[in-house]
């Protein structure tokens, strides 16, 4: 949600368009790919924050007497990014084949709302993917090893 504020307030707007101008539209992706994974790295840790702080770290990740630390392992973030990745990927498919159009048809006619209104419901559909996702891939990612 925070990336779709930054979008929708024009703070990046000066990236786009610097962007834009070296190198036309296609430059754009790669400035969107790499605001993305930082916004991936940023909400990881987040995520591992929020977890520590609440006690919630799994055994499967961390010993039982540790669900308080601030602790991951390769595995885990793997599962990570492999979910954030494949959302990342799907959300600039469906932006570039069918949301630009309306998103720009949309302000053209002045209702920008309506675009920063979509634009926060795929956010939050992207967060909720990228974490069943994560959820599902970690188990598979973290197993522990057999003695």
């Amino acid at each position: 949600m925070l990336v779709s504020a930054l979008s929708y307030s024009g703070l990046l707007s000066p990236l786009y368009l610097a962007a834009f101008r070296t190198g036309g539209a296609i430059a754009v992706v790669p400035v969107t790919v790499a605001l993305n994974i930082l916004w991936g790295g940023l909400v990881l840790l987040l995520f591992l924050a929020l977890r520590a702080a609440v006690g919630g770290v799994p055994t499967l990740v961390a010993a039982a007497d540790r669900e308080n630390a601030f602790t991951s392992r390769g595995g885990e973030i793997g599962a990570f990014v492999i979910a954030y990745l494949l959302i990342m990927v799907a959300i600039l498919m469906l932006n570039g084949l069918f949301l630009s159009p309306i998103y720009a048809s949309l302000s053209r006619s002045g209702q920008t709302q309506i675009v920063f209104a979509i634009g926060l419901v795929i956010s939050l559909i992207n967060a909720v993917l990228v974490y069943a996702i994560f959820i599902g891939l970690r188990p598979a990612f973290c197993r522990q090893a057999q003695r």
